[in-house]
């Protein structure tokens, strides 16, 4: 049946790998083809915008006013004036027209002639025969492109185009330059209309890699300089970025000098691929269960008894010593079956005698520990009611009736919890008892300030009632006494993977090298427990009980520094 089964399943797999790495070269194949030709049409529709764009620069041709304007030498201020005047009306024109990209124009002859729809960092100014694209343009036929990419949110990315405005009488003589500057509108519209897959991008970039249009939806930025030597070769690459493959296709924008770049994830393009394999694997795993109930049924009935005796000798392994296997079918499962017979009632009989000595020895040590809990838990209720009632009688005996009656409240919530000292309590109730507890005190102590922290995974656990509430009570009487300031306890409970911990902190006065020592080892000592605790009896009461309960591994741990406070930890195992 196994060898069936794997012969059908390596079949599929191996079938179903050699499917998915053929689909995947013919898929990138035809990936690659139909983003080449997605480029070159970007490319085509960029360069026919630039192109047109381009075209306002020989609009002063068509104007006679404006070349003999330009043909014109100043002589006084009048004559400036004119031409200003004839020059400006003419690019107000240009810019009545009904483009929203085209944001300003200028024309650099002898003075700087302009019309713009809004001032930004990159207009022509008065030093403008020392700008590069000024001196290209005055010495060239050639249209001159420059892109100007913002580095803050407040400025808006320009792109310009300059060409030199020639005499028309004298070819050779150049009257000035015509500078146009545009936005990224247009170039974001005729972008726009190209979709772009998950985990992929398309950027139109300027020869230093500046970002003049993006539309990226891979999971988060990259540096585009590290696709710089891919982009310039132009046609398809491959590059790895933040760890993950990428096919690159880049095409250059002539003459502007840009460049149309896609980045499609090669995961993304297999995706196809990743769930042809996903449906053969479903395919594959049919068959295997079509071969193993074909090979099961074909087998069954010469396995049937000893399935059987199988299912006998696991209802006995459950526990059931009472069954029997039947004593049939061929010899060998017969003698098998007598054997396992004769070894169950052994069993049994030693299982009964072994039950009966265990129940002896629990119910004894069980009748011990139970004496020893209620020893404890006697031990604690006279200290923590005596203590709570002298509260309030202090408070009574200084005429603070509101305060008592608070008190009184706070001691029914206490009551509650000594009421029920030998049971289980969840943490949530153990703190409220605590806190009751504080408060009480607070109403004594002005400069007591408490802080109690619990997450919210450990309310619900279970533990041994009061075992919190006096380790507030050690806190406050022995870590402030003779103390005066501010008086700080800190309760936190904090869930481990095996264990919860309580931890209370206080600021108090601490405890010296050797008082800690005797304090730990008053805790740790097992023939005579109690040694070197002196009054903080309450915290051996807590650590036997929790030790008596759960065992060795929990309990309570200090640290301590003199004049820094004290920090108890309570390990408790996670009871829900």
């Amino acid at each position: 049946m196994t060898i069936v089964s794997l012969s059908i399943l390596f079949s599929v797999l191996i079938v179903s790998t050699l499917n998915y790495y053929r689909y995947v070269r013919d898929y990138f194949a035809k990936s690659i083809a139909n983003e080449q030709e997605l480029v070159e049409q970007i490319v085509l529709n960029v360069d026919t915008y630039i192109d047109e764009l381009s075209r306002l620069c020989l609009t002063p041709y068509y104007d006679s006013d404006v070349m003999s304007e330009l043909e014109k030498t100043v002589g006084n201020t009048q004559e400036l004036l004119h031409k200003k005047r004839v020059i400006e009306d003419y690019l107000r024109q240009i810019m009545i027209m009904p483009r929203k990209d085209i944001i300003s124009v200028f024309v650099c002859s002898d003075a700087v002639y302009s019309s713009t729809r809004q001032r930004y960092k990159g207009a022509v100014g008065s030093d403008y025969k020392e700008s590069e694209w000024f001196n290209k343009a005055f010495e060239s036929d050639d249209y001159i492109y420059s892109s100007m990419v913002a580095g803050d949110e407040s400025s808006e990315n320009v792109f310009s185009f300059s060409k030199s405005i020639k005499s028309i009488n004298n070819n050779s003589k150049t009257l000035g330059v015509i500078r146009v500057d545009a936005n990224f509108r247009g170039i974001n519209d005729v972008c726009n209309r190209v979709a772009v897959d998950k985990d992929g991008a398309l950027f139109i970039l300027d020869a230093d890699s500046n970002r003049i249009y993006e539309n990226s939806k891979l999971d988060e930025d990259i540096d585009l300089r590290t696709l710089k030597d891919v982009i310039v070769t132009g046609g398809a690459g491959e590059v790895k970025i933040n760890g993950r493959d990428y096919i690159v296709i880049s095409e250059k924008i002539d003459p502007i000098g840009w460049y149309a770049v896609k980045l499609n994830s090669k995961r993304q393009l297999a995706s196809g691929a990743v769930k042809a394999i996903r449906n053969n694997g479903i395919f594959a795993i049919l068959l295997i269960a079509a071969g193993v109930l074909i090979s099961i049924n074909a087998i069954k009935k010469y396995l049937t008894p000893l399935y059987r005796t199988i299912d006998t000798m696991q209802e006995a392994k459950e526990g059931n010593l009472d069954v029997r296997a039947k004593e049939e079918s061929t010899y060998e499962i017969k003698v098998l079956n007598e054997t396992f017979n004769q070894m169950i009632s052994q069993i049994g009989e030693m299982f009964e005698s072994e039950k009966e000595m265990t129940k002896r020895i629990y119910e004894t040590e069980l009748l011990q520990k139970e004496a020893k809990m209620e020893s404890l838990y006697h031990q604690i209720q006279p200290h923590f009611l005596f203590n709570t009632l002298n509260t309030i009688s202090i408070l009574i005996k200084s005429n603070r009736k509101e305060d008592a009656v608070q008190a009184i409240e706070e001691l029914s919530v206490l009551m509650r919890g000594v009421t029920n000292s030998n049971q289980d309590l969840s943490i949530a109730d153990e703190l409220h008892i605590t806190e009751s507890y504080l408060k009480l005190q607070k109403l004594r102590h002005d400069s007591l300030e408490y802080e109690i922290i619990c997450e919210d995974d450990c309310r619900s656990f279970k533990i041994p009632a009061l075992s919190i509430q006096p380790l507030a009570e050690n806190a406050f009487v022995h870590g402030f006494e003779n103390v005066s300031g501010e008086k700080k306890i800190r309760i936190k409970v904090t869930e481990g993977e095996e264990h919860i911990l309580v931890t209370v902190e206080d600021n108090g006065a601490g405890m010296n090298v050797v008082q800690l020592k005797e304090i730990t080892d008053g805790l740790e000592m097992k023939e005579s427990p109690g040694a070197g605790l002196g009054r903080r009896i309450g915290l051996l009461n807590i650590h036997r009980r929790i030790q008596l309960k759960y065992g060795s591994d929990y309990g309570i741990r200090i640290d301590s520094t003199r004049g820094q406070g004290t920090t108890v930890k309570l390990i408790l195992p996670r009871i829900n």
